[in-house]
């Protein structure tokens, strides 16, 4: 049986098209966080709560990689702090920005409990257990 994720609180980063979220139920349990304003309005009329930055901390959060390994980098870092121990983050992205290898440069430190292969990318979830990958020494790793 699969898990239950009904009443977690969730925050959804990196992601500029709110739309692809838009089949989400309980769309108050989920934040939208984004620092572009036309995804931040869009999100709102569709019912998310919206902000430009983490403020609470969450059962899980989504990631949306973007084309820069930097980014990326800061935004696993900022949500490993937000996210509740034994929390999930779940990791989005498609192969035409590298996906497989960045997950596969993550899983060295932090190690993906499930990794789906889709059409056109893959998506890994990770639990977190007391500071996975967020920790000083190991975020120089990867730069």
């Amino acid at each position: 049986m699969a898990p239950s994720y009904l009443g977690q609180k969730v925050a959804i980063i990196g992601s500029d098209q709110p739309q692809n979220f838009n089949c989400l139920q309980d769309k108050d349990l989920y934040h939208f966080i984004s620092n572009i304003k036309d995804s931040l309005r869009e999100a709102k009329g569709l019912g998310f709560v919206i902000s430009t930055i983490l403020q609470h901390y969450y059962d899980i959060i989504i990631l949306e990689l973007t084309k820069s390994k930097e980014t990326n980098l800061g935004l696993i870092a900022l949500a490993e702090e937000y996210i509740k121990d034994e929390g999930k983050l779940i990791i989005n992205g498609d192969n035409q920005i590298g996906v497989k290898s960045f997950l596969k440069n993550i899983s060295n430190h932090w190690p993906a409990e499930q990794t789906m292969v889709k059409k056109k990318g893959r998506i890994a979830i990770y639990k977190k257990k007391n500071n996975n990958l967020a920790t000083g020494k190991n975020i120089k790793i990867f730069i």
